[in-house]
């Protein structure tokens, strides 16, 4: 069995700021894997303690990312893939789901795709989708409980607080939220032999692709302008006996819909 966790580098968003303005300031602010591209690289590293002979095979985009692929690495992944993207910006769902349908079907023999429900950056939710429909294989998302039996996915999903339970023939395309699973922190020999474990970097030109099928270009959502919204304080003044303030104090967390 061959699984590809899908692997994005994005902005660690606990340290993007704003401005006064509320514009949102990226400028030196560190990249790191995606919480929940981690969820999904540790439901497949699970799934390969289970059945012995499983090859994972991390597919990882975003700039600079050959460091950072090191870490799905060290958790267990035995090889990675990266789609180097570096020179091509903005793109979206629609543009990168060109380039991991490409990639994927380079890689050749996939029974599993795991993807994250959504990225810490833009948390569309739309990549899963777009490619299992790409690759015209079934899709399950928002998996909270994966494991696979023969040549079936046994899915347990959660949408809106509805669990349904799916079996899935694969290949297929499997999105994940953090309830699966706690990523695991890998002991320092794994991250050491991290370091040689093989990694292939593959170009446009590689997959078949063009520069008009990714990046501006090649997307259908174009963002104009990136701002937070203006938080201002209530300036609720609360005062009286301790008693007194605290019942004020829970009839306006009521009222704000707190509780």
């Amino acid at each position: 069995m061959r699984i590809v966790p899908l692997v994005k580098q994005v902005l660690d968003v606990d340290q993007v700021k704003t401005d006064a303005d509320g514009n949102v300031k990226t400028e030196g602010v560190p990249l790191k894997i995606s919480n929940y591209d981690k969820n999904a690289v540790e439901a497949a590293v699970r799934i390969k303690e289970k059945h012995p002979g499983t090859e994972i095979v991390a597919l990882a985009t975003g700039p600079n990312i050959k460091e950072g692929v090191k870490e799905v690495l060290a958790m267990g992944c035995d090889k990675a893939v990266i789609v180097n993207l570096a020179e091509f910006k903005g793109g979206d769902t629609l543009a990168n789901s060109r380039v991991l349908a490409a990639a994927i079907k380079k890689i050749g023999g996939v029974d599993l795709i795991i993807g994250g429900e959504g990225s810490l950056d833009s948390y569309t939710g739309f990549t899963g989708p777009r490619l299992s429909a790409r690759l015209g294989i079934p899709l399950v998302s928002y998996a909270i409980a994966l494991e696979v039996a023969g040549q079936t996915a046994k899915v347990k999903s959660n949408v809106g607080g509805i669990i349904e339970d799916f079996e899935v023939p694969m290949p297929c395309v499997v999105t994940v939220s953090e309830e699966i699973n706690q990523p695991r922190l890998p002991p320092l020999l794994q991250i050491l032999q991290a370091g040689k474990k093989p990694i292939q970097e593959w170009k446009l030109a590689d997959l078949g692709l063009k520069p008009e099928d990714v990046g501006t270009k090649g997307a259908g959502l174009h963002i104009l302008k990136n701002q937070a919204p203006k938080m201002e304080r209530k300036r609720v003044r609360i005062k009286g006996t301790p008693e007194e303030a605290a019942a004020q104090l829970v009839q306006a967390l009521r009222k704000e819909g707190v509780f």
